[in-house]
């Protein structure tokens, strides 16, 4: 197989991976993305070329602006997946407790899914993949296949952790009640520990500012006795 083939088939499965995770913005696929960052790019390379003259900007810089606009569309799909992990991570424990306890009043797994779901508040990115999950299990794939779509919809580690957990259950014939519950909790222990640690790494960023900002203030206060004294010497 061709190098450039190669690469491109490479390209088409990052970009496809990223939208997947980014829940389709407008619909978009691979190709798509590919082609709006290049007429982004060349429209900006045209208006930075007519615009170099009144602004003395070189080729170099008219290239530059066009690359950074070029990427602006991925950056944006990057920015949405970012921002659905984020929503699936922060509701994901709360809606675990909520399923674990409709199954111990009764309900399966899908109909306790499918309840948290209807008398959910709020509308985001866990709820529609709670929705695609169900739309799975209905159209008769396994419990397991439907999860594991769900973890590659959203990479991140906390819903890793749940489908393995629920996967696991499933193959040992645990009760599922139980196995979420522990993992509402786990989770909950994990983005504490998280919080604590963005916290420390904060403070340790705000010591070069705390510092500087120090230094002002006592070249303030210290700065008229130092210009006076100089001044009496000479």
């Amino acid at each position: 197989m061709p190098l450039s083939r190669r690469l491109g088939r490479r390209l088409d499965a990052r970009l496809t991976a990223l939208l997947r995770s980014a829940g389709y913005p407008l619909g978009m696929v691979a190709s798509e993305l590919i082609a709006i960052s290049i007429v982004a790019a060349l429209v900006a390379g045209a208006v930075g070329s007519a615009m170099a003259p009144m602004l003395e900007w070189s080729p170099a810089t008219t290239g530059a602006c066009a690359c950074l606009l070029g990427i602006l569309p991925l950056l944006r799909i990057r920015e949405i997946a970012a921002r659905r992990a984020r929503d699936v991570e922060r509701n994901l424990p709360a809606t675990l407790d909520l399923t674990a306890l409709a199954m111990d009043a009764g309900l399966d797994f899908a109909g306790a899914i499918k309840e948290v779901s209807n008398r959910a508040s709020g509308r985001g990115a866990l709820w529609d993949e709670l929705s695609l999950l169900l739309e799975a299990l209905r159209l008769g794939h396994t419990r397991r296949h439907a999860l594991r779509t769900m973890a590659d919809n959203i990479p991140t580690e906390t819903v890793r952790r749940f489908v393995d957990a629920v996967v696991q259950a499933e193959e040992r014939g645990s009760p599922l009640s139980p196995v979420l519950h522990i993992q509402a909790q786990s989770l909950r222990r994990h983005r504490s520990v998280i919080a604590e640690e963005a916290a420390s790494s904060a403070a340790l960023w705000l010591t070069v500012p705390m510092m500087l900002l120090l230094g002002c203030i006592l070249l303030v206060l210290i700065g008229p006795f130092l210009i006076s004294g100089s001044a009496v010497a000479s």
